[in-house]
């Protein structure tokens, strides 16, 4: 049933190109604040690097649980558990 949730309801295609263009615009903002605000190159480079790298990590591993389903390494494994609930329900209707 909760598997069926995800599927049938997946984030709005304009609430994920909003969270796209914001991203962005951070992108460029965080570049713009940090290299205004920090005397030495490097690290202004580094600083940058990693709060972005970050809130895009964030913004991938959304989109990868929102579409939990497929044949990708990370998917869930749907043929396992549909034989799992199988043996489950055989189980259950087992008139022991």
């Amino acid at each position: 049933n909760n598997a069926q949730k995800i599927k049938n309801f997946p984030v709005p295609f304009p609430l994920a190109q909003m969270i796209f263009v914001m991203l962005v615009f951070h992108w460029f903002l965080t570049t713009l604040v940090v290299a205004t605000s920090v005397d030495k190159f490097y690290w202004a480079g580094f600083m940058s690097f990693a709060v972005i790298l970050s809130f895009w990590s964030i913004h991938y591993i959304g989109q990868e649980l929102e579409q939990p389903f497929g044949v990708d390494d990370n998917d869930l494994p749907i043929k396992e558990m549909q034989k799992d609930m199988n043996s489950s329900l055989r189980d259950l209707m087992d008139p022991r």
